[in-house]
């Protein structure tokens, strides 16, 4: 098994060269979920050292255009390690898994980084899998899922049993879960009894949030608020002073 991680793409945002010129800033289109300026919700529970009301749309788009360097800079890095293994005639044969550990807001409402409420952008994470080419044909799945069903899955493929004390669900399981429970600052978790998992973790990290298909729920420790919303389109409930986005 070879595990190779990335720093990038991550602050403070400084793609080397000839990366750092490929994204002209002007020339993007903010991404879903942008706004002029940053609700003050948001502004009240900003865990970074980055001001959101500071950072004017000249600031997100240079930004940006950095971030977007930095992917291409990755996707070059995997592409010559994907090469070498069709140049050693292991690729048929080997299993692939590209994943993050979070998001990034990157303009989202406004925000930058991370540290903050687990909206759509830092919690949904990309989970690309390659199989060995006998086992599974490409396809897309909206099912969701965890960072803990990446070992079960990879258990699966490597015909070996699971352990009861994973919490994770391999992906060959066609059951799907319910919801999902991520949280900040201390891992992830998942149980059917949610509320208590819940009310539990919350104790113990800075932000936690249940997502299920239709909605997710969000928790904030530094003010001890709860937040919920639709995941098809972010619709605030129960706290003033902040709009429908």
């Amino acid at each position: 098994m070879l595990m190779v991680g990335y720093i990038n793409p991550h602050h403070p945002f400084d793609p080397p060269a000839p990366y750092s010129t490929m994204y002209d800033p002007k020339a993007l289109t903010q991404l879903p979920g942008y706004l002029p300026q940053p609700l003050a919700c948001d502004v009240e529970t900003n865990g970074t050292a980055m001001k959101y009301e500071q950072l004017s749309e000249d600031d997100i788009r240079a930004i940006t255009a950095a971030y977007y360097a930095m992917i291409t800079e990755i996707d070059d890095a995997v592409s010559r390690l994907i090469a070498l293994l069709r140049e050693k005639n292991l690729y048929d044969n080997t299993m692939i898994i590209f994943t993050s550990d979070h998001g990034e807001y990157m303009g989202f409402h406004h925000m930058m980084l991370k540290c903050n409420h687990l909206y759509d952008p830092l919690a949904r994470i990309p989970l690309l899998v390659k199989y060995p080419q006998h086992i599974h044909l490409p396809q897309n799945d909206t099912r969701l899922t965890e960072n803990i069903d990446i070992a079960p899955t990879v258990l699966d493929v490597c015909g070996l049993p699971v352990p009861d004390t994973m919490q994770g669900r391999s992906l060959f399981d066609e059951k799907s879960r319910e919801f999902v429970f991520p949280k900040g600052s201390m891992g992830q978790r998942n149980s059917r009894a949610w509320v208590i998992c819940f009310a539990q973790a919350a104790l113990s990290c800075s932000c936690a949030a249940v997502w299920s298909e239709q909605c997710c729920l969000i928790w904030n420790k530094i003010h001890l608020k709860w937040r919920t919303w639709q995941n098809t389109r972010t619709i605030w409930r129960r706290k003033k002073n902040c709009k429908k986005s």
